[in-house]
């Protein structure tokens, strides 16, 4: 797969459509320029609407760089125009003629305002509408309100958007999910910039800040609150996060920022547009960020780096580089074909030279890890075509638990076609169909043994029927097919929404979604070691493996109906450590007779350990308890087996949504959502599978203790007979080996995976309001779930995220004298946590040592000033927790304090 497929997709589409003529009779055109009320600028960007008598979109358009539009194709008629941009409010003109073969002139001056309340979105249904018409909750944040908060990476404009969970990793990294089930290294949330996937190809985690654009480069960004699998495919039952850059046609112009602050953070940013000629733009925009990561010492990998440094003192193990580096370009040209038809091709690239991301397996120490794509896009009216490539490259990065290497030279390829009609003024329809191909290259690193058969590919049709039944009243159904190559099964997810408008600017909507996620190439392929494991066992030799399932998954009952155990007290060699060996009360007191032999050795000497150890192994117990214990809650139970783990198969996730919309007076917008989810095969975080195994200690102590006492008295040494208890007791703590698979080799290793639950049921709700009162804004926003943390199958599954948020935010803007301000506070509530290797149990599982995250309440304040003149000069200040309280947003994180930003931008 190379770029070469991209630029012949977007080729053969524009000279296949381009030279579509739309069979179109008796129309005209709408002409006009869109100006600010209070200073005559013309407004670049601005949406502009065609709306028919009843009440449907004719046509739309931009307005260019001096603010004028044309709107092309209308049917003869009277029609009433409305023009829309962020910082403005609505203009429209009523009762605008349009006479066959002639151009209807207007002009609209706008009023400014610092929010939009009823943005232009395209998220929800996949074509542009109203957010108060959406069928689905929507929330935006505009150009203006991107450009007041200097930011390291996207996602830091999100965190008071309502139902929007953020981990914070530290300076740049995040974990960024709607409504709960958040995860390390996620990509559950389907996030996109400019209709393109932007998680890495193949791991398909969400690194929002190896996005290339730069903030000056973000018009918009758009969260779309619950599932949307019946328009985008899988991957959405989290939401949609859509961001938008701009048109090199619409916004022209050079941009320069220079930002510096506390953690020794700088950041430069360059972005440049220009018109080549009348009907095509061309833009480069650049970054370069530097700082000082938030520091935070793991004990895992502490303990590791302990152990090896002796005998390896060039080790990276644990050898933790708190620098930060990355730079990033980005390109894009469009060409306006007609005035109707748009070639887009777009390429840019990321480059982390230094960094720490967290996985389901620990820390990853970033060195050059690249991140680039190439697209290529062609619209016309309600045609949409698209194919890009996006490429991973992950450098010199490596784990740090253990020093393995990441390879990672994966490929994502891409192409989408999408179209519209409307047949009648009341009936609408948007149909499309996609293609995905994942390409995996790991080197045998994160996929080991899947290496040669980890290519899949994903495809799916959909199609949405839009029916106004009557003014008020909107019934959207939409539907798609989708198929896996390695899942054997096509699966269709339906939506239904009835949407009634009381009134022109209030929405009432229920809604009806199936959506489902598919498991990607780490759930499927993962097969990687990760370290030692947490705590002293892994001191003893345990480690830590992550599998993937494959496409049939993997037993653990051998032929015989047994159970096997891989031990590390087998022997020196790996052939010995790797040894299944059948668990019975014999072979684990032959292991756990090794494991004290290993310990006391230092203590008593070799000669007198390896003694006592014969004698107890020519003395096993004929009977006693087997016990297994839970590496998540460390609880012993008597062991009885473990579950086979068969193929991951896709999730479904069905949910009912009431919705309310509305705005009062011109001023005051209100936002409320009910819904309930009913998730069913849920696929889970890396969770540990295989429980260690045990003599039952309570019988294992004292058996012990009796015959090392009897060892020692006919050794003549009766001077060690105080060491008994001890000693019986290091024997009867220590687990003889852990449960192991006989489908694969591998060593005295936890197995963690991934597996398909059961039902999980759960509510919440979505309330906000954001009233405009003169130059000041008020906003009130909380979200509320109704469990954090759910027992299915003997599983704990965890939400690891709040079941209780909100934010309350005052602003200040006075356009005309180029002053913003703004503070906020934002309350999250406290909440357990099991994700891969990080588990913060404490308050749901007592026995569990690490505590689950802390509620915290944290204050931010931005304020700016710009010079009151076109393209002027400005300064922003951004203030992330206000009063430095130090926040732990998730076990393995740092605690993060105070950052603030200083931003000096200038526009030329």
């Amino acid at each position: 797969m190379s770029v070469r497929c991209v630029c012949s997709f977007i080729a053969a589409s524009v000279l296949v459509f381009s030279g579509v003529a739309p069979l179109r009779a008796q129309t005209g055109t709408i002409t006009g320029q869109a100006r600010a009320a209070e200073t005559g600028a013309p407004l670049v960007g601005a949406v502009v609407q065609v709306i028919g008598p009843e009440g449907g979109r004719v046509g739309s358009s931009l307005s260019n760089q001096s603010g004028r539009f044309i709107v092309v194709n209308v049917p003869s008629g009277t029609y009433a125009v409305t023009v829309t941009m962020t910082g403005f409010e609505t203009g429209r003109a009523e009762g605008v003629t349009v006479v066959a073969g002639q151009s209807a002139n207007i002009s609209l001056d706008l009023l400014s305002r610092a929010i939009d309340l009823d943005p232009i979105v395209v998220s929800a249904s996949r074509r542009e509408e109203r957010a108060l018409d959406a069928p689905a909750r929507v929330e935006v944040v505009g150009a203006q309100m991107i450009a007041e908060r200097p930011a390291v990476q996207p996602t830091d404009h999100l965190r008071a958007v309502p139902g929007v969970d953020i981990v914070s990793q530290g300076l740049q990294s995040t974990n960024i999910v709607s409504r709960g089930f958040n995860n390390i290294f996620s990509g559950a949330l389907l996030a996109l910039t400019d209709h393109r996937i932007a998680a890495i190809p193949s791991l398909r985690v969400n690194a929002l800040y190896m996005i290339p654009a730069t903030n000056e480069d973000i018009e918009r960004m758009e969260v779309v609150l619950g599932p949307g699998s019946a328009l985008y495919g899988p991957n959405t039952a989290n939401g949609v996060l859509h961001m938008f850059t701009r048109s090199p046609l619409t916004h022209q112009g050079t941009t320069a920022t220079v930002t510096g602050g506390e953690r020794g953070v700088l950041q430069t940013t360059v972005r440049t547009s220009q018109l080549v000629t009348g009907n095509v733009g061309v833009k480069v925009s650049g970054q370069y960020f530097q700082g000082n990561e938030w520091e935070f010492i793991d004990p895992v990998e502490q303990g590791a780096r302990e152990r090896t440094l002796p005998g390896d003192p060039a080790t990276r193990i644990g050898d933790r580089d708190f620098d930060i580096s990355r730079w990033a370009v980005d390109g894009r040209a469009d060409w306006r074909v007609s005035p109707d038809a748009t070639a887009i091709l777009s390429a840019g690239r990321t480059t982390t030279a230094q960094g720490i991301e967290l996985t389901g397996l620990g820390a990853a120490q970033i060195r050059d890890w690249s991140y680039d794509y190439v697209q290529g896009r062609f619209n016309r009216g309600r045609l949409f075509t698209q194919a890009y490539l996006n490429r991973s490259d992950a450098g010199d990065t490596f784990l740090l638990r253990d020093g393995a290497s990441i390879i990672d030279r994966s490929q994502l390829f891409v192409a989408q076609v999408q179209h519209g009609m409307q047949p009648t003024r009341w009936q609408n329809f948007t149909y499309g169909v996609d293609y995905i191909r994942t390409m995996p290259e790991t080197g045998g690193t994160i996929h080991g043994r899947f290496e040669d058969e980890d290519d899949y590919t994903e495809a799916g049709v959909f199609l949405q029927s839009e029916t106004a039944v009557s003014r008020r009243f909107d019934v959207v159904l939409a539907g798609r097919l989708d198929s896996h190559s390695i899942i054997d099964a096509t699966v269709f997810s339906p939506r239904a929404a009835l949407v009634f408008k009381p009134t022109e600017n209030q929405t009432l909507r229920a809604s009806y979604n199936r959506a489902y996620s598919n498991p990607g190439s780490v759930q499927l392929f993962l097969d990687l070691g990760a370290g030692p494991v947490p705590g002293p066992l892994g001191a003893l030799g345990y480690s830590v493996l992550a599998q993937g399932t494959g496409r049939t998954g993997f037993r653990f009952q051998q032929e015989d109906g047994s159970y096997a155990m891989r031990s590390p007290f087998g022997g020196t060699s790996p052939e010995d450590r790797g040894q299944l060996r059948t668990i019975n009360v014999t072979s684990l007191w032959e292991m756990q007779v090794r494991a004290l032999q290993g310990v006391i050795a230092p203590q008593l000497g070799a000669a007198t350990a390896a003694q006592l150890a014969a004698y107890l192994l020519a003395r096993p117990p004929s009977q006693m308890e087997i016990q297994g214990i839970s590496p998540i809650t460390q609880e012993r139970m008597t062991f009885t087996g473990v579950a086979d783990v068969p193929g991951i198969r896709e999730s479904n996730t069905t949910s009912y949504e009431i919705g309310y919309k509305g705005i009062l007076g011109g001023r005051l917008l209100l936002a409320a959502d009910v819904w309930y989810a009913q998730r069913d095969n849920f696929i889970s975080p890396l969770i540990p599978q295989t429980p260690f195994v045990i003599l039952r200690p309570e019988q294992a102590g004292p058996y012990a203790g009796q015959h090392i006492a009897q060892f020692f008295i006919q050794a003549g040494r009766p001077d060690l007979v105080a060491l008994v208890p001890q000693l019986a007791g290091t024997l009867a703590s220590i687990p003889g080996g852990v449960v192991a698979s006989p489908d694969f080799q591998a060593g005295p290793e936890l197995l963690v995976t991934y597996r398909n639950f059961g039902d999980i049921d759960l509510w919440g709700t979505d309330l906000s309001a954001t009233a405009l009162l003169g130059q000041w804004t008020l906003g009130v926003s909380t979200s509320l779930v109704s469990d954090d943390h759910f027992r299915t199958e003997g599983q704990i599954i965890t939400l690891n995220a709040p079941t209780t948020k909100g934010n309350v935010s005052l602003g200040y803007r006075d356009e005309p004298r180029g002053f913003n301000a703004e503070g906020r506070v934002r309350h999250l509530g406290g909440f357990p946590v099991l994700s891969g290797a990080y588990t913060a149990l404490q308050c749901i599982v007592p026995e569990n040592p690490e505590p689950c995250v802390e509620a915290a309440a944290l204050a931010d304040l931005t304020l700016g000033y710009r010079l009151p003149i076109r393209r002027a000069p400005s300064v922003q200040l951004t203030v992330q927790n206000l009063f430095d309280q130090r926040f732990q947003s998730f076990p393995g994180v740092p605690e993060i304090g105070r950052m603030a930003l200083l931003r000096l931008r200038y526009d030329f």
